[in-house]
């Protein structure tokens, strides 16, 4: 046929990226875990930036400075992570702490992004979340402090001197 043009059915995959946190949804006292983010369809080496956030009740939010040894925010380079996908992995380090929170059940979320400027600014750092690829809830399992018993020694007594005098009359 002349003139006649030619053609092909072409397909187009659309494919939408899934994203995981793994790792532990406790972590105690004391504790190091390794937590991985996942980006599946994400080439190896793309930057992600990360950060520990509070939420809820206020009762319930970490003392960033004082509970955890980790930093509060991050990022980090991804690797292969053998399927196709690329992984970031992230180490939370909780501190063992003199204080007794049992009674408010601390927690935090890890929360994952593409962009450094979507993080928690204000002091609480517990603003809303939108726009993350991917967040995890964390419970901080309390170690109750230890008490410590303080031994006082028992005060020796101190020797008493003292003098008796008898007098004795003649005779009656």
């Amino acid at each position: 046929v002349s003139g006649a043009l030619a053609t092909k059915d072409v397909t187009i995959v659309s494919f939408n990226p899934v994203y995981q946190i793994v790792g532990d949804s406790t972590i105690t006292e004391g504790q190091t875990k390794t937590y991985t983010f996942r980006a599946s369809g994400h080439p190896v080496g793309e930057t992600f930036y990360w950060e520990l956030r509070n939420f809820g009740d206020p009762d319930t939010y970490v003392a960033f400075g004082s509970d955890l040894v980790t930093a509060r925010t991050g990022n980090g380079v991804t690797t292969d992570n053998g399927s196709g996908g690329s992984q970031l992995e992230i180490v939370i380090e909780v501190d063992t702490d003199s204080s007794d929170e049992t009674a408010y059940g601390e927690q935090f979320k890890l929360v994952v992004w593409d962009d450094a400027a979507d993080y928690a600014t204000p002091i609480t750092y517990s603003g809303d979340i939108s726009g993350e690829l991917a967040q995890k809830v964390i419970a901080i399992n309390e170690i109750a402090p230890t008490p410590t018993a303080t031994v006082e020694p028992t005060p020796t007594p101190s020797p008493v001197n003292f003098t008796i005098r008898f007098q004795l009359d003649g005779g009656n």
